[in-house]
């Protein structure tokens, strides 16, 4: 549903470039993007503003992150409604979000809650 060429997710260059869509594009906040990827919001607002490196596990946690909103939400789903997918508590996750998820490092059980919405299934 969101269009073609839309955001930096699209094609990120840098991490620096997925954090920046996923505020800018998608709206969330910075402690929900810190949250996402388990560091603190001052680690976060450090990269951001002075381009301190990341480690390998947060790239990889962003790269995750990028998989579930553009390979399963992005055909389906607007930004903003890619925003409240996962704010929203849904059945296939016991009643918790996939923010919850997230910040518990469980991305791949948030990845499969997205296939499955992806494929169909009411969540």
């Amino acid at each position: 549903m969101a269009s073609d060429s839309c955001c930096k997710l699209e094609s990120p260059r840098t991490a620096l470039s997925i954090i920046d869509s996923f505020i800018e594009d998608y709206k969330f906040t910075e402690k929900e993007v810190a949250e996402m990827i388990s560091v603190s919001v001052y680690e976060h607002k450090e990269f951001r503003t002075l381009g301190t490196l990341l480690t390998g596990t947060i790239r990889e946690r962003l790269i995750r992150i990028r998989d579930i909103i553009m390979v399963q939400l992005h055909q389906s789903l607007s930004h903003q409604g890619i925003n409240e997918w996962f704010h929203a508590k849904l059945r296939y996750l016991k009643g918790r979000t996939p923010l919850e998820l997230l910040r518990e490092d469980n991305s791949s059980l948030v990845y499969e809650a997205a296939s499955a919405y992806a494929d169909g299934a009411y969540l």
